[in-house]
């Protein structure tokens, strides 16, 4: 399943995650680096995989980190096959103003 991809991620319970996959919804929580830019883009595709072109919602709280990770998400967000709603939680700086700005405005439908 999905959970191979969140056991560093969040310290939600891997059923919580599971379910927030299933409803596309993806947390970017933390310092953007390789390693968290790596699991976000495998949860981003696993999910827009599941999504079949509807919105897949990106959920980003980060003071940003590294430009590279920041574009390897980017770049995985513009591939997606629907749109990729974001929406800022608690701190967003750095290179996770990108990502934030990148996203399509939050829809109140599903």
């Amino acid at each position: 399943g999905g959970s191979l991809f969140l056991d560093e991620v969040t310290d939600l319970p891997p059923e919580l995650q599971a379910g927030l996959l299933g409803q596309r919804v993806v947390f970017l929580r933390g310092r953007l680096d390789d390693a968290l830019a790596t699991s976000v883009t495998g949860q981003l595709v696993l999910v827009g995989h599941m999504a079949h072109g509807q919105t897949v919602d990106l959920y980003v709280d980060s003071p940003g980190g590294s430009l590279g990770a920041a574009l390897m998400v980017y770049d995985v967000m513009h591939t997606l096959g629907g749109p990729v709603s974001t929406r800022c939680l608690g701190l967003v700086g750095g290179a996770a103003v990108r990502l934030l700005a990148r996203g399509a405005a939050p829809s109140s439908a599903k």
